[in-house]
């Protein structure tokens, strides 16, 4: 049986470090590395030992390349271009400390440790991050700022004054392997909220041929399927147990890129291929399915939703939905443009197309009383119609 410890976490781990900075720190206040500096500390740059008689030169800085000590010695407030660089959080003996100086820093490494807080913390849920030139951590909502580290380890309020509270650091720069990966996300209901995110900020560059994806799944099938049983490379499903109201939706899937710059090209793309050693049965772009088994007795059901919304109005060629026949080598036409079907045991479709308004599109005219709605077909740059008629 171990010795109980009381006042300190065993796993807790102190580092000493050189505060750069010349703000008075608290007990708890993160603190990263400065990664980019050039300042050592030994106030040597470069030791050549190719020589018997070895060359050391004397310089406060060394270039990239010749291991820079100031790199792990030299700290400095958090912010947006150092996160991932996170060196600890102060010690309670060098609290009050104004810089800049040597100070006493617990290293993350999952001990539960006192952190200084400005949120109000609940045991257990609320998340602790680190946020642009603060010497203290906030409430995370999953975005990049304040950006999760900790949570907290017990209820107590520092919303109106910063001050200490315990709680649990995460490791930094750690690496997720293994046969499978698990996380349960805090309930944080503070506005927008992310159970996980990942941040591109810095990620893009754009050289030439560059292929740059944020987040990557990749998955090959070598083992052969048998019996009836199906796979895929990602499963996402939502469930909703609630009433809500009225105005609440509920997405499984939110996707969407805006552009502020310029661009040939902005797009979702979805496809399957059969390569050219492949046998499929079907190969099929995109499924949509819609479900019913309750109740939608006032509402709208459809397995596809599209909605084009054109306010600037001066662009040259616009439609609902374009459909291409891209063949690049086969003679052979494709049969049709859309395919109707129904499944055997249903009743089939009422109607073709379905307006809500006879002008929603084409014209209508009456006759004897007879209506006849033309619809325009655009064959080229010449418009022809489709003349449909009530009786």
């Amino acid at each position: 049986m171990s010795t109980p410890t009381w006042g300190l976490d065993p796993k807790a781990e102190t580092i000493t470090v050189y505060y750069e900075g010349e703000d008075t720190i608290y007990q708890g206040c993160p603190l990263c590395y400065n990664y980019d500096t050039t300042d050592n500390w030994m106030g040597v740059s470069s030791v050549d030992f190719t020589t018997t008689a070895s060359t050391v030169t004397e310089s406060g800085t060394t270039a990239e390349g010749s291991q820079n000590e100031g790199k792990f010695i030299r700290v400095e407030l958090p912010s947006s271009t150092n996160f991932q660089w996170l060196a600890g959080y102060l010690v309670g003996h060098s609290n009050g400390f104004t810089g800049p100086g040597a100070v006493d820093v617990f290293v993350p490494n999952g001990a539960i440790i006192p952190v200084r807080a400005y949120a109000d913390c609940s045991n257990g849920t609320t998340l602790l991050g680190l946020s642009d030139g603060n010497s203290y951590l906030g409430a995370s909502t999953g975005d990049d700022d304040p950006i999760a580290c900790a949570i907290a380890m017990e209820d107590v309020d520092r919303s109106g004054v910063a001050g200490v509270c315990l709680a649990k650091v995460f490791p930094t720069g750690q690496t997720v392997i293994g046969t499978s990966f698990f996380f349960l996300p805090s309930q944080v209901r503070n506005g927008r909220t992310y159970g996980c995110h990942i941040d591109g900020a810095y990620f893009f560059g754009g050289a030439a041929g560059a292929q740059e994806y944020l987040f990557t799944v990749t998955g090959d099938k070598s083992t052969a399927a048998t019996g009836d049983c199906y796979g895929g490379l990602v499963y996402i499903k939502g469930e909703n147990e609630a009433t809500n109201a009225a105005t609440y939706i509920f997405r499984s899937l939110n996707v969407a890129t805006d552009n502020s710059g310029t661009l040939d090209r902005i797009e979702n793309f979805l496809g399957a291929k059969n390569e050219t050693a492949g046998t499929a049965t079907n190969v099929i772009g995109a499924t949509l399915l819609c479900e019913n088994y309750g109740t939608t007795a006032t509402g709208f059901l459809a397995a596809g939703d599209f909605i084009i919304r054109d306010e600037v109005g001066d662009t040259t060629d616009r439609c609902g939905i374009r459909i291409r026949n891209d063949d690049r080598s086969s003679a052979a036409a494709v049969p049709a443009v859309i395919k109707v079907e129904a499944h055997a045991s249903s009743n089939s479709f009422t109607n073709l197309i379905a307006c809500d308004a006879a002008g929603d599109i084409g014209l209508t005219a009456s006759d004897g009383g007879v209506s006849t709605h033309k619809i325009p077909i655009l064959i080229g740059a010449t418009t022809r119609y489709l003349m449909v008629s009530d009786g």
